[in-house]
């Protein structure tokens, strides 16, 4: 369900999330909930099953430093160690998430926070309470079943929602204004599209 509260005069330092799927896709807007005491505090976090389901609350702490000894290597291609990753290849993903805010040393450039997740034919149901302090990259991958991605009523940015020829959406939420659609990429607006200016021919 949308919640429709006026985003901020300045866009939250998070970025726009990309969600990819060939079945029906969905992004709504809420209010943002505090995290349970059970939700596990994780980060550079991943996890890849194949037919068990992946559930649950998990809180995104990017000031955590673990030993790159304990951390999974870095799959092919893989250039970047993601913050959490979660992904199951017949089950589902359905989970709660918060970012805390990281720890700002100075006028040093903050690294930016990741989140990937994945299902090849399992359904993917993200609910994402907050997104911190720093930049924010979202990536949502759900090749043969349906992708929904609940924001934070304050969100404002650019979203890329990728889907095959059969693929089907729902009529979007009043703040997400389709920007364009092309070979199955289509690019959308949350937020108040006059509050950004100029900054948009950025996105």
């Amino acid at each position: 369900m949308l919640i429709d509260s006026k985003p901020p005069l300045e866009p939250p330092p998070y970025s726009t999330p990309a969600a990819s799927s060939s079945a029906p896709s969905n992004v709504f807007t809420f209010k943002p909930a505090i995290p349970p005491s059970e939700a596990r505090k994780v980060n550079m976090y991943t996890t890849s099953v194949s037919r068990d389901k992946i559930q649950g609350p998990m809180v995104v702490d990017p000031n955590m430093v673990l030993p790159e000894t304990l951390l999974p290597p870095l799959t092919s291609g893989e250039t970047v160690r993601p913050n959490l990753h979660l992904e199951s290849q017949y089950g589902r993903v359905d989970s709660d998430v918060w970012v805390l805010d990281m720890q700002l040393n100075g006028d040093a450039k903050p690294k930016r926070v990741r989140l990937e997740f994945g299902g090849t034919y399992a359904g993917v149901h993200l609910r994402l309470h907050s997104l911190g302090n720093v930049p924010c990259d979202i990536a949502v991958d759900a090749a043969h079943n349906t992708t929904m991605l609940t924001l934070p009523h304050d969100f404002v940015g650019m979203i890329t929602v990728r889907r095959s020829s059969y693929g089907k959406m729902k009529p979007l939420p009043l703040r997400v204004q389709q920007i364009s659609d092309v070979g199955g990429d289509m690019r959308c607006f949350v937020g108040d599209i006059s509050q950004i200016g100029e900054g948009l021919r950025s996105a």
